[in-house]
């Protein structure tokens, strides 16, 4: 290319005509096309180059990858020597590469616009993102086969018994229901091991597991806990608003333990088809998530993605609190200060 520039590598109308003409592969959507940034996004799972920009051929690597969601191919301005003392801006290369995610592929998260190698820019072009238009849930040992729902759920008191039992926010891998599946198991064995006074503990007989995304962009991965299970009917918490932001979930499963468990009670085993009339309540103000929002805790439960005090009117951000068992209740305080927490999205009760 001449002249052999960053500017004339992104200026390029060959290598837009190319990205605007691929062909979208059976079973994706085209999430971005022609973008000058590569995906920038959590669930990375590794990559590929090509000689060509090969869409198809990128698909049927993502297809071979248990976790893949989507990929992102496109053109980058490479040094064709490794830039340094003496040589600080090489002739450059053109490398085709094709990135999977473990997430769905969003054109917000489209943010990599390259770098500097000493004098060497690395430049993006033609930069097309691609999704999956549906991916089955994945089967997971020791729980029934998964029901796909609508919306997460948002569970009423079960004739007074507030069913949640906590929850886990994993970013760090890609999105696998069967993280929340041992997550579940975890929190059964941990209340078995530390009864209530009448020896009975909350098991964890149900979960569910969804994406939380801000904007379309994927945040992460929630897993929802429960005593009983609970049917698509309860499946109406599609997600919030805070200010421009969107908060929404994707991709929700629901997961029932193969062996119930009644919790240390004799005869009183969960019935697994719930039919309680929801007891109405009050939508709370959602708390803003954070810019990152790393891993909490094992031990810490939350209510998932709809925290709230009251305390000053302040919020707090999930991983402020710990959670701790007072009468089989779950209670959520800050360190210094005796605040009151609202899980708005399970029936609205109160721990104070």
């Amino acid at each position: 290319m001449t002249p052999d520039t960053a500017a004339a590598f992104s200026s390029f109308t060959d290598l837009s005509t190319i990205a605007r003409a691929a062909a979208i592969p059976s079973g994706y959507k085209q999430s971005f096309v022609d973008q000058k940034g590569s995906s920038q996004q959590i669930g990375y799972l590794t990559y590929k180059t090509y000689k060509t920009y090969d869409v198809q051929g990128c698909a049927d690597a993502c297809d071979g990858e248990k976790y893949c969601f989507g990929f992102n191919i496109f053109f980058e301005r490479d040094p064709s020597l490794e830039p340094g003392p003496g040589c600080t801006d090489p002739p450059s290369t053109t490398t085709i590469k094709c990135s999977l995610y473990g997430y769905p592929v969003v054109g917000k998260a489209a943010t990599n616009l390259g770098q500097w190698r000493q004098k060497f820019q690395v430049v993006i072009a033609g930069s097309n993102g691609y999704s999956k238009l549906a991916k089955p849930l994945p089967t997971v040992k020791g729980f029934k086969p998964p029901t796909s729902l609508p919306a997460a759920i948002n569970a009423p008191l079960d004739n007074g018994y507030n069913t949640y039992n906590g929850m886990r926010f994993l970013n760090t891998n890609p999105y696998d229901p069967a993280l929340c599946a041992a997550a579940c198991q975890a929190q059964t064995e941990y209340d078995k091991a530390h009864p209530d006074s009448d020896g009975t503990y909350r098991p964890c007989n149900f979960f569910t597991s969804y994406i939380l995304t801000r904007n379309e962009v994927p945040l992460g991965t929630y897993c929802a806990l429960y005593t009983r299970s609970w049917d698509s009917s309860y499946a109406t918490n599609t997600g919030y608003s805070d200010g421009s932001d969107k908060y929404a979930v994707i991709n929700v499963g629901a997961y029932e333990i193969t062996s119930l468990s009644s919790g240390g009670s004799p005869g009183q085993t969960p019935t697994p088809t719930p039919t309680p009339t929801p007891t109405p309540t009050p939508t709370p103000t959602p708390a803003p998530m954070p810019e990152s929002i790393p891993s909490p805790p094992s031990n810490l439960l939350l209510n998932p993605g709809f925290e709230e005090t009251t305390t000053d009117g302040a919020y707090k951000l999930p991983n402020d609190w710990q959670g701790t068992m007072i009468n089989g209740g779950r209670v959520y305080a800050e360190d210094d200060q005796k605040d009151q927490f609202h899980p708005g999205a399970h029936a609205g009760t109160t721990y104070a």
